[in-house]
């Protein structure tokens, strides 16, 4: 279904990699409960130059589409609600693999039915993805840990 969905953002994913070709684009599709055949409730697009958020309004059955010029720094000052995307996206530029342990990132601990997918599509052409139940900041992983 979310396949079906996707569509929708299609254009804008496309006219992001046409503006700026040279940075990734990370890709975050957050489904609020675990749902076979459900839309994402949200989905965020980023390439350290824009931020493309699409919400799923089941009135219409379509996104609303909200974007806006944002590098990381933008989003980090908006009181952390974005930081999965800047923690998966400062380390693209590093030589670390972004995907290989969900658990890293807090996955292992969450308690809610939610889970995000991340996908990243590289200027290469490349994409990598990673499915995790959610994201935990930073500050409270490593408390529990």
């Amino acid at each position: 279904m979310q396949k079906k969905f996707r569509e929708f953002y299609l254009d804008k994913l496309n006219e992001i990699q046409i503006n700026t070709p040279n940075n990734p684009i990370l890709i975050s599709e957050c489904f609020d409960f675990i749902c076979n055949g459900c839309p994402a409730n949200r989905i965020s697009l980023f390439n350290n130059e824009v931020w493309v958020t699409l919400h799923f309004n089941r009135k219409t059955m379509r996104y609303d589409v909200k974007t806006k010029n944002k590098d990381i720094n933008g989003l980090v000052s908006e009181g952390g609600i974005h930081m999965d995307v800047v923690e998966i996206y400062k380390t693209l530029s590093t030589d670390k693999v972004w995907n290989i342990n969900p658990e890293k990132y807090g996955t292992d601990e969450c308690l809610d039915g939610g889970h995000i997918f991340y996908t990243v599509y590289y200027p290469n052409k490349r994409i990598e993805s990673m499915y995790m139940r959610c994201w935990l900041p930073k500050s409270i992983r490593s408390k529990r840990k």
